[in-house]
């Protein structure tokens, strides 16, 4: 089944533990996070790569997505960006990453933001292409609704028809504001990739909840996605930023019941 979820739920985990948890349930992919404390990020050698990419295929795992926190409407330097950018798609190849995982950035709203985007993901498209990943913008930080990414990819469609970048579509945050699920799909539509869940009470610090037990619309969205079945969706549970929350088993027990019965039943 099109299932992953993100490596950021299990800290201090291994990946072969990661692996065999992935098994156990039935779950095809994983969100590798792309962190020093996560022990996958761009330092890692031709060997270490390797045998990250060779866990995986033994384990017939799919690697749905290298999760990095590049930022691309943060201000800062474009050509760091664009290093930094490269190391992480040339990881994502390694590990045969489907795509490379982009932050808008929190200090990246208005059009400064917006046109920054632009540039940067016009500039490295052309190397995602050239190694065979394609490229998430996740909906979060300063550009956390559908029309609010939305934005950027129809900038860039204009600028680089052929630029192949993504929208993940993160389940919480155009949600918390205030963006129905209709209102994102029909921004999102031309370039989904897919969705990440997670689940939370209402109010914009709701405290997280296990999938099913918290106010986030998730039957809306899977209703509104008639491919529902065939699409990619991914459980970011955040373990590691709220340590109470409970051990992504637990949570992805949970996830799993949600997505047979709403997405793919039976």
């Amino acid at each position: 089944m099109p299932f992953a979820f993100s490596t950021l739920g299990c800290p201090g985990r291994t990946l072969q533990e990661v692996l065999e948890l992935a098994t156990s349930r039935g779950v095809d992919g994983l969100e590798l996070r792309a962190a020093p404390d996560a022990g996958i990020h761009v330092e890692l050698d031709g060997a270490q790569r390797a045998a990250v990419r060779g866990q995986c295929a033994a384990a017939g795992v799919e690697v749905l997505a290298l999760a990095s926190y590049l930022r691309v409407c943060e201000p800062g330097d474009d050509e760091e960006f664009a290093r930094d950018a490269t190391d992480h798609l040339r990881l994502a190849a390694d590990l045969h990453a489907s795509y490379l995982r982009v932050f808008p950035g929190p200090g990246g709203a208005g059009a400064d933001g917006d046109d920054r985007a632009v540039r940067r993901l016009a500039a490295i498209a052309p190397t995602a292409a050239a190694l065979g990943v394609r490229i998430g913008l996740e909906t979060h930080d300063s550009h956390p609704r559908g029309s609010d990414v939305a934005a950027i990819l129809w900038a860039l469609d204009e600028r680089l028809p052929e630029h192949g970048v993504e929208v993940i579509w993160d389940a919480l945050h155009p949600w918390r504001a205030g963006e129905s699920p209709v209102q994102t799909l029909q921004a999102v539509a031309p370039w989904l990739a897919y969705v990440q869940i997670k689940d939370a009470e209402a109010g914009p610090d709701g405290p997280l909840r296990s999938v099913g037990a918290g106010r986030l619309p998730l039957d809306g969205i899977a209703g509104e996605l008639p491919h529902r079945a065939s699409l990619w969706w991914s459980l970011e549970w955040e373990k590691v930023w709220h340590p109470e929350l409970a051990d992504l088993p637990e949570a992805l027990d949970d996830a799993l019941a949600w997505y047979h019965r709403a997405v793919q039943p039976g």
